[in-house]
Formats: C-alpha cells, structure tokens, sequence
C-alpha cells in the first residue's frame, strides 16, 4: 500500500501546478524527462492516476485532492485489483462490475452527484447527454482505418503480433494502450482514425457517381480527412491548407507515407480573405472547434473548459466557412464538420450557411454518436452549391 501512497503523492504533486495550458500529455512527458527515477511501471501508474482524476469531470470538485481520486477510481475501474487497499470495506463490499451500480453508490456517498454532474453543459448540446458524459468513466478505444486493398495484410499483421482486436464496423478496434508502431505501414496501410471519423466518408459515397475531381481540404489539421478522401473518391485533384507551419510540415509527412498525391499546400489563416487559385467541387471544412466530442480521450480539457468558449470557436467556424465558400464551385458540395457536441458550432452553424448563403442546399447532417462504442462523438453535415 505504501508504494501506492508515493504514486498518489506524486500526481497530487503534478496536477497542483498542472494549469491545463497544454495537453497533460506533453506535460507528462516534460515531467517525467526532468524527473527521470520514475521507471516505466512508475510513469504508466502515475499517468493513470492524472488521467483517472479529470475523468470525473466538473464533478466532485469540491472533495479533496484524494477523495476525489478516489472516487475517480472506484467509478472508472471494472474491478478495484490493485487499487483495493486504498478503499474502505464498505467501498469494495459494493464495487460492482456494472458502471451505473458505482455510480449510484458514489451519489449515495456523495449527495448530489450524478454523471451529468461530470459534463454539466447538456443546454448546450442537440441531444440528451447523460449516456455521453458517463463516457468519460471509460477510457474510449484506438480505431484502424484499412486502406483500399490492405485488409488482409492488417489483420494478418496484427494477428501475427499478437494483438487483440475486433472488427466494429469498416473500423479495426484496439484498446487505447496497444502499440502498434513497427507491426503495420501505418498510413499507408491503415491510419490511426476515430470509428465516428470514419463514418464522414459515407456522406462523401454519393459524390462518388459525379466523379469529383478538384478537392480541398481547407483545415486539414493531420490529413486524416485528405486520406479518407482520397481513398473514397480517387482519382481527385488534392489541395490541402492549414494555418499552423508545423502542421504542414507534419502533413506533408503523412499524406507522402499515405501516397496521396497533393496538388497544392499552402499555410492559409482563414478567418481572412485567401485565394486557392481555382475553384473546388468539394471543400473540406473541418473547423476548429472545442472539441468537445473527443474529451473522453483527454478529460482535462473538460476539467478546464469554460462555456463561454463555445462562442468563441461558433464565431471563428463562420468566419471560416465565410472565407471559403466563395471558392465553391457552383454546384458543388461543402462537407462541413467538427468533433463537437455542441449546437452552437453544429446545427446552428449550418443554419448560418444556409442564411448567409441562400443558394446552399443542406443534403445531409447528422452527430455520429460513438460513446456507446467507446469512440468519438462527431457532427458532419453535407451541403450542395445550387446553380445560380
């Protein structure tokens, strides 16, 4: 138990300077590589530990740092295994297997607690989001993207290896902590991408009969959008932007890994005016937003989160799309997106377009909802440039 004791010390420690300024991933790493006695046994239990105290979200804030972890744990852990010395008789005499019997028992503990106490920001969300804040007690999976043509090799790689993994849909499913670096081409022969990600390419089947040809994928971030593109609609003329050089540098990494041939990259900020050069038949608008649907992977950015940022990113996604529209093609498709719950930078934001924009037609929109999968809960919506 003592050595248990240190590895909650040591997270009190780090999480009381920790300001959420960067991803408590990298902070983690600047921690440990200035503090190297950690073994590896150490930094996994303590990294466990940060990450398991932000789970419970806004709630339970006002419990001490070592209650609060440790009701963090009883609720995020199927089973107490080694943490069992830590609770007291009455806390592992109730533990049970099943998520909602931990969490009735933490309310009954802890009057006044619920899970929507965790993401406590469901008048800001299009659908009910008591399932989904109970998402953030589980640690959500890693999802394979298999190229075109690659299937067999994935899973007879994976298999040789080893590695555990299910087939949930079109995706390949592992547990977060598989490394899977060294065992496949990643990118070229699947790429690390989100189940719910994925589901964006159905929307893009249909233009697959109007042969598209000119495509920009205007806020490409890491390319998983340009890759999933490519391999629906191929052959397509490619041009991919971003503000951040970093990201371009990155990019033009993994898009070459991929083979995907690009056209044209450039750094663009587009909350000003930019000129591409031409006119597309699709833009990929992938805006920036709070991210919302991808916190049960980084929970502290829930721990940190301020309302009023939503508006912030909604007013920054319409002067985006107001950048990039006029470089739509006439009769040609928007496919809009974010990896957030909120209406503000969804449904509402395609009502914009629609106004600031009379002659685009809504095709499509829906809020990919994978937290019943362990996966991300996007929103991606399809418009169409009607002929003037």
């Amino acid at each position: 138990m003592q050595w248990l004791e240190k590895y909650i010390a040591t997270a009190e420690k780090i999480l009381s300077v920790y300001d959420g300024a960067m991803p408590l991933q990298h902070y983690l790493k600047n921690y440990f590589s200035q503090n190297k006695k950690h073994g590896s046994r150490d930094r996994k239990t303590i990294t466990h530990l940060c990450y398991t105290y932000f789970r419970a979200g806004k709630a339970l804030t006002a419990l001490s740092f070592r209650e609060r972890l440790l009701a963090a744990l009883y609720l995020c852990e199927n089973d107490p295994g080694k943490w069992k010395s830590l609770f007291s008789n009455e806390f592992v005499d109730n533990h049970s297997p099943v998520l909602e019997e931990r969490i009735k028992f933490i309310a009954n503990i802890y009057p006044g607690f619920s899970a929507k106490n965790i993401f406590p920001f469901e008048d800001e969300m299009s659908f009910a989001g008591e399932s989904f804040a109970r998402s953030f007690l589980v640690q959500p999976k890693t999802f394979l993207r298999i190229r075109p043509g690659r299937s067999k090799t994935v899973t007879d790689a994976l298999t040789r290896a080893s590695i555990p993994f299910e087939h949930e849909g079109g995706a390949i499913a592992l547990e977060s902590a598989v490394n899977i670096a060294g065992i496949l081409k990643l990118n070229a022969d699947a790429v690390v991408q989100d189940s719910s990600s994925q589901k964006t390419g159905d929307l893009l089947l249909p233009l697959k009969q109007e042969n598209i040809c000119s495509v920009w994928d205007c806020c490409a971030a890491s390319g998983g959008k340009s890759i999933l593109a490519f391999d629906v609609l191929k052959p397509i003329r490619l041009t991919v932007s971003d503000v951040r050089p970093s990201i371009i540098h990155n990019l033009k990494k993994r898009l070459r890994e991929a083979r995907v041939p690009v056209e044209k990259m450039f750094k663009a900020d587009l909350t000003k005016p930019v000129d591409p050069g031409c006119k597309f038949e699709l833009i990929i608008c992938d805006v920036p937003c709070t991210g919302s649907g991808t916190w049960a992977r980084t929970p502290e950015q829930l721990y940190f989160f301020n309302r009023e940022k939503i508006d912030v990113y909604a007013s920054l996604q319409k002067s985006i799309v107001q950048h990039v529209l006029p470089h739509l093609a006439e009769d040609s498709y928007l496919l809009y997106s974010t990896c957030s719950v909120f209406i503000k930078e969804n449904e509402d934001a395609v009502r914009f377009i629609q106004q600031a924009f009379p002659f685009m037609e809504l095709i499509q929109q829906q809020s990919i909802r994978g937290y019943h999968q362990r996966a991300d809960t996007l929103f991606a919506a399809l418009l169409k440039k009607r002929k003037i």
